[in-house]
């Protein structure tokens, strides 16, 4: 559940078994999670959210985490 008062954190890995594991680390901290399994889903967050922090895997097939990255900054 997204609450108004809680930072948002995008966590982008295309392994789903990764992006668990960092949402069972990040669950303590009261923040909203999100997830992208690639490149192009993490553009599709950026543009409906403001994340705090957004943790990106770098190697992912099509659209890297590098590429993802300078797209993100470019927006």
């Amino acid at each position: 559940m997204v609450c108004c008062n809680q930072s948002k954190v995008l966590i982008v890995d295309d392994l789903e078994v990764n992006r668990y594991a960092l949402e069972m680390i990040l669950t303590p901290l009261n923040v909203s999670v999100f997830h992208a399994s690639s490149g192009d889903g993490a553009l599709v967050q950026v543009l409906n959210h403001d994340f705090a922090v957004i943790l990106m895997d770098v190697k992912m097939p099509d659209l890297d985490g590098y590429e993802t990255v300078k797209l993100i900054h470019g927006h």
